[in-house]
């Protein structure tokens, strides 16, 4: 449900942006045909009446308002925003952002002791805490990972919320084990609360 309020509120955003940019191309090309009219007075007044003054559309008035190319900029700022937010949800819903969600395959990458790749989905696991990368208790901590995990089918539930790019949850092996559970009961991480 959130992140369905939370796409409404991007597309609304996004729309806006689009009609706001559209807005100010409108107000910029206004200004520089009213600066280029009184420019070009300016010189007939310098010069004389040998520059030829600014020359006006044959057109009737009524004819000149019903093409409006401003209109056509702002309404492609419009489905451009509107593109955007729905690549925007689609890579959210595609990502498993959805709370409670299940991603299973296999795990392609160990980053650390907490932290897998799982087909293309970073995951951190939910109540595991790891030494970092660059100590030798995390070093330890990722090579177990390794041994438990690299290349192996797990099923992950996924909590719905993001620690920078990976996802938030819990893991489990084939075989019904939950990797955090071992790491912390071989004690080579801890439990993070």
């Amino acid at each position: 449900m959130v992140d369905y309020i939370f796409f409404i509120v991007a597309v609304l955003g996004l729309v806006l942006f689009g009609s706001l940019i559209g807005s100010l191309v409108i107000a910029c090309r206004i200004a520089i045909v009213k600066y280029a009219k009184k420019r070009h007075l300016r010189r007939v007044q310098e010069c004389g009446p040998s520059v030829v003054a600014f020359r006006k559309s044959r057109r009737p008035i009524e004819r000149r308002r019903k093409a409006r190319p401003d209109r056509n900029i702002v309404v492609s700022f419009l489905l451009i925003g509107t593109a955007v937010a729905l690549a925007v949800f689609f890579e959210i819903a595609d990502s498993g952002r959805l709370h409670g969600s299940t991603l299973e395959g296999n795990v392609t990458r160990v980053r650390d002791g907490d932290t897998i790749v799982v087909g293309r989905t970073p995951i951190r696991f939910a109540k595991l805490d790891c030494a970092e990368m660059g100590t030798k208790q995390g070093s330890i901590a990722r090579q177990r990972m390794v041994e438990l995990a690299a290349g192996q089918r797990v099923t992950c539930t996924l909590h719905g919320r993001k620690s920078y790019d990976r996802e938030i949850g819990e893991c489990r092996l084939s075989d019904g084990r939950d990797l955090s559970s071992i790491m912390i009961g071989e004690r080579v991480c801890r439990r993070w609360w």
